[in-house]
């Protein structure tokens, strides 16, 4: 009898013991599914916030585009207005200094020479009569300024090439209809 008792108060330790062990299993796996929960709170707050620095990134990168983009029409614009006022004062030696290598200029015959071929310098343009039509930028160094002459005969379209060299905008020649 005393044998009974004892493997009978042994086993109701362990059926005790087996049942404040389950009763503590709720509360680590509760205490686990709020740790995984604060942890997926936090990853999600990373992730939220990388993506705002990537956000920030990319309007600055296209900020940058568009000040660069701002800066060559600018530039190129301002050189087509040089060229032209260098081609009505015959300015042969500014145009020389402003050419791309590849542009040949001869004072003699007064055309430049292109890779397109030999073209007129252009006549004397009233600047009143001229207006700006728009820009094509190729690549990162070809940029074209479109100008039109109108007049009250009609109009006339003026396309002005750019190459970006080491030291700036180079004029690369020009095209009209």
């Amino acid at each position: 009898m005393k044998k009974l008792l004892i493997v009978l108060s042994l086993f109701t330790t362990l059926s005790l013991a087996a049942c404040n062990n389950q009763e503590a299993a709720p509360d680590d796996s509760s205490q686990g599914t709020i740790t995984v929960d604060q942890e997926k709170e936090a990853l999600q707050k990373e992730n939220d916030d990388l993506k705002q620095k990537v956000s920030e990134l990319e309007g600055s990168t296209n900020n940058q585009k568009n000040e660069e983009l701002m800066e060559n029409i600018r530039d190129t614009l301002n050189l087509s207005f040089k060229v032209l006022s260098a081609m009505s004062d015959k300015d042969f030696d500014y145009l020389q200094s402003v050419a791309a290598p590849d542009v040949k200029i001869s004072k003699d015959s007064e055309t430049l020479t292109t890779e397109i071929g030999e073209i007129p310098l252009l006549k004397p343009i009233n600047l009143k009569e001229l207006e700006y039509r728009g820009y094509v930028q190729e690549s990162e160094d070809k940029f074209q300024i479109a100008l039109a002459r109108v007049s009250p005969d009609g109009s006339s379209e003026l396309y002005i090439d750019f190459i970006k060299s080491s030291n700036g905008w180079k004029y690369n020649g020009h095209i009209t209809n």
